[in-house]
């Protein structure tokens, strides 16, 4: 009687953990999430360890116990993004129209709202030294998506989707314009112009640059 008690509360507890993030995920992502507001709004050498771990209610040890170290916890920073956006790329190489092209922007659009300053965390660190490390996490994690990113030009200039007397360089150029200068614009530019990038603005813009894309580029 007794042992079939203690499997009933075992088998209880198991399905009651079921679909639940285990204590160890949730500290890793919110060191994550910690990491990330920080890296975002300071210079890489100026955020510290210390203050990660308390933004995230968490400590140092725990830092180095997922992710070795600050250059670790960097990295893992932008890979959750830079994954998501190779995936959203990944959604839309094989589709070689120029509405696919459209549809990397509303990607990038998407994957970049929940943190917006992310871009320009990227283009602070490339702006750095080639040996600075957080400019080496980011080129390395960036490799991936440039080369998706020619695949899916190559593949719509091939099928004869785009003008042939267009430049694939410049139409790349042309996309991540698109694509990253809505987050780069200064505060007080989008003030002047009566700009809230938010949600909504961003579904427009993604709407506009699809029409303006197809306009511009279609054979």
């Amino acid at each position: 009687m007794a042992r079939s008690k203690i499997l009933i509360t075992r088998l209880t507890r198991k399905r009651s953990m079921v679909g639940r993030p285990s204590e160890d995920s949730r500290v890793r992502q919110r060191l994550i999430d910690a990491a990330a507001q920080l890296f975002t709004s300071l210079p890489y050498e100026k955020v510290s360890t210390r203050a990660i771990a308390t933004r995230a209610d968490s400590n140092i040890g725990m830092i180095r116990y997922y992710f070795a170290n600050k250059a670790g916890l960097f990295e893992a920073v932008c890979r959750q993004f830079i994954d998501q956006m190779t995936a959203q790329l990944e959604r839309f190489v094989n589709n070689s129209s120029v509405d696919g092209l459209g549809d990397i922007i509303s990607g990038y659009y998407e994957t970049m709202a929940p943190l917006p300053a992310f871009p320009k965390l990227v283009q602070r660190a490339m702006s750095l030294p080639e040996d600075d490390p957080s400019r080496q996490i980011i080129q390395r994690l960036f490799t991936h998506i440039n080369d998706t990113f020619d695949r899916k030009i190559d593949a719509s200039m091939s099928k004869a989707d785009l003008k042939p007397d267009l430049d694939p360089k410049l139409i790349r150029m042309s996309l991540i314009s698109l694509m990253v200068f809505p987050f780069l614009m200064p505060p007080a530019i989008m003030q002047m112009q009566g700009i809230k990038l938010d949600t909504n603005f961003l579904q427009r813009l993604a709407k506009h640059n699809k029409e303006l894309l197809k306009h511009g580029l279609s054979a």
